[in-house]
């Protein structure tokens, strides 16, 4: 019978966690550890994007003296102003004014009707302005993400560089992608950090560094980026750009584990399972509690354990019903399981026991 499996980790995304268009933030990562028994690490890239969304529950808003309405999606408190019998709206290096007659964009007048009520959409990168509904100026997002990464912005560097990993908006360049989120990275952007650690680990050969690939790894683990934690635990683990060592790889398996990461607390799990009894029953608590959490691989983890009674009692009718479990979540181990067991005529007579009334364990006296 074959052992324990591990999950793959989160796929290529964009994320957004600022509060205005200047500082949206963007993630890339790649699926890992096939979920076979030899548990080999393989690259599966996919892309999804999120757009960056603002962190306020909903715009700000401002009257001139005109009673003209604005509204502004993206930016905090400190971006909208009133002067004189106008509003300045300030985000980034934009600067948008207006008056009862008038609408500037970066010093540049814009030719409107007129109006009642403008809004401003800033929560991308991009920056678009209506009246009465109707368009009336804009900054494309990539102009915006351009001008915010040559300020030095870390999130623009870090999103500019996933557009040229991708291709998407820009050529397709990673050396310098490399180059965007290295300088994101050493000004704090721990995101930035696990991204280039990607890039090195899986990128083209004339850039693939995986021994560089776990410094930056390292940089955003420390500062607590789950998925850079998996990542070094399987490259410990597998002795993948450094060498096999079991006792970095439990460190970092714990500690994406304690933030509930259910791939790292089954990962975890199959680790202590060459240790101590307790270290066994651990193990089983752990594929437990990620199959808790919907963890397919998890799901057939924890029927194994109850097969084998390994840091569990055995009990292979419950075992049946964790492998039938996670093989509805598709895991195909646990179908192949579930036929091989079939072969044997076990899950018959299994499914018979399941079908009787159990006996009570316990009687009043």
């Amino acid at each position: 019978m074959k052992g324990w499996l591990r999950p793959g980790l989160a796929g290529h995304q964009k994320t957004a966690t600022g509060a205005t268009r200047r500082s949206g933030r963007a993630e890339h990562g790649i699926a890992r550890a096939d979920v076979s028994p030899a548990g080999r690490l393989v690259a599966l890239l996919c892309l999804c994007v999120v757009f960056a969304a603002s962190a306020r529950a909903g715009p700000l808003e401002a009257t001139t003296a005109d009673g003209i309405k604005v509204a502004v999606l993206g930016c905090d408190a400190h971006c909208l102003h009133f002067a004189g019998d106008g509003v300045l709206v300030t985000i980034g290096d934009d600067r948008v004014v207006i008056r009862n007659d008038m609408i500037a964009l970066n010093g540049e007048e814009q030719a409107v009707r007129e109006f009642s009520r403008i809004a401003i959409d800033a929560t991308g990168w991009g920056l678009a302005i209506s009246a009465d509904d109707e368009p009336v100026a804009s900054v494309a997002a990539m102009d915006g993400l351009r001008a915010a990464a040559k300020a030095g912005n870390p999130s623009a560097l870090n999103d500019l560089a996933l557009h040229f990993v991708t291709g998407i908006g820009a050529p397709r360049d990673t050396r310098r992608a490399a180059e965007l989120y290295r300088r994101a990275a050493e000004a704090g952007l721990s995101v930035a950090a696990r991204n280039l650690g990607f890039l090195l680990w899986d990128g083209e050969k004339s850039i693939q560094d995986r021994t560089q690939a776990l410094r930056w790894f390292q940089e955003a683990a420390e500062a607590g980026d789950v998925t850079a934690q998996k990542m070094l635990a399987h490259a410990h683990e597998d002795g993948i750009g450094t060498s096999k060592n079991l006792v970095e790889a439990r460190r970092w398996y714990e500690a994406a584990a304690r933030a509930g990461d259910a791939a790292a607390m089954n990962n975890l799990g199959n680790l202590l399972k060459s240790g101590t009894p307790e270290d066994r029953r651990r193990a089983a608590a752990l594929h437990r509690a990620a199959a808790d959490k919907g963890l397919a691989v998890a799901a057939f983890n924890t029927g194994f354990d109850l097969w084998e009674g390994d840091g569990v009692e055995q009990d292979r009718a419950a075992a049946l019903d964790w492998f039938e479990r996670a093989a509805r979540a598709g895991s195909t181990e646990a179908a192949r399981m579930l036929d091989a067991i079939r072969d044997t005529g076990v899950a018959a007579q299994l499914d018979s026991a399941r079908k009787k009334p159990r006996a009570a364990t316990a009687r009043g006296s």
